[in-house]
């Protein structure tokens, strides 16, 4: 058994609220199980997560000395004429509202990536708003799990792995 949160922050010198945070968090990942009035213990099959760091493009591209440079070609939101393919893999099968991004990156004006990117908006509402005319969905989508760690993050995914021309 864990010991209370009150324990706990006291040992770790920070405040009860934040120590049910990352608790919280655990309990989440399945790392721990918490129960009312039965207390906290680690799991006895601690769910495994897979953790993927997603470059952004512009970062790529500046690491290397290059200048970077954005291009949008389309953006479309639809509902229609979504491909078979792309519905049954982003949207599993249930149709829905998504915005579908084309653009190019550069590095020293010079082709570095196509971004060909459909975006779920049942997973991502916020996208809607979006014209991704001075910056790619790359850049908008990735630094979103950092502002919004929440489940919504696995459907996030599920729109991020639909995209770049590099396979």
């Amino acid at each position: 058994m864990i010991p209370r949160e009150a324990a706990l922050s006291l040992e770790f010198g920070c405040a009860r609220a934040t120590m049910n945070r990352a608790l919280r968090e655990l309990a989440d990942e399945g790392v721990i199980e918490r129960r009312r009035r039965a207390g906290t213990h680690v799991a006895k099959t601690p769910a495994r997560a897979a953790r993927v760091k997603i470059p952004l493009v512009r970062q790529e591209i500046e690491a290397q000395g290059a200048v970077y440079r954005y291009l949008l070609l389309e953006r479309r939101g639809t509902s229609r004429s979504v491909p078979k393919s792309v519905q049954a893999k982003l949207m599993g099968g249930d149709g829905g509202d998504v915005v579908h991004v084309r653009c190019l990156h550069f590095a020293d004006d010079a082709h570095f990536q196509y971004e060909d990117r459909w975006i779920y908006l049942v997973a991502v509402p916020d996208a809607r708003a979006q014209d991704f005319s001075q910056f790619g969905p790359n850049e908008w989508l990735v630094p979103l799990r950092r502002r919004r760690r929440c489940s919504i993050w696995s459907r996030v995914m599920r729109s991020l792995w639909w995209s770049d021309g590099r396979g």
